[in-house]
């Protein structure tokens, strides 16, 4: 994502850096965002079980894969 400035201790952003910062920015923006806050009222209590049980398989199968847990 960056490269480092010969001869400095400066950094710049590779193009393909930069694409893949707002390619995320995106996601977060349109679909994180609006998906995470899906789970609190007034939110239908089927997205918020949805969601519930996303978060729960996406535990079991990290915890499966042996990845250690985070804060």
């Amino acid at each position: 994502m960056i490269e480092r400035i010969e001869g400095t201790n400066a950094y710049r952003i590779i193009p393909e850096g930069q694409r893949f910062a707002v390619f995320y920015t995106k996601v977060h923006n349109r679909l994180l965002g609006p998906l995470m806050a899906a789970d609190r009222l007034p939110a239908p209590p089927e997205v918020r079980q949805a969601l519930l049980v996303l978060h729960r398989y996406t535990d079991r199968t990290i915890d499966l894969a042996r990845l250690p847990r985070t804060a």
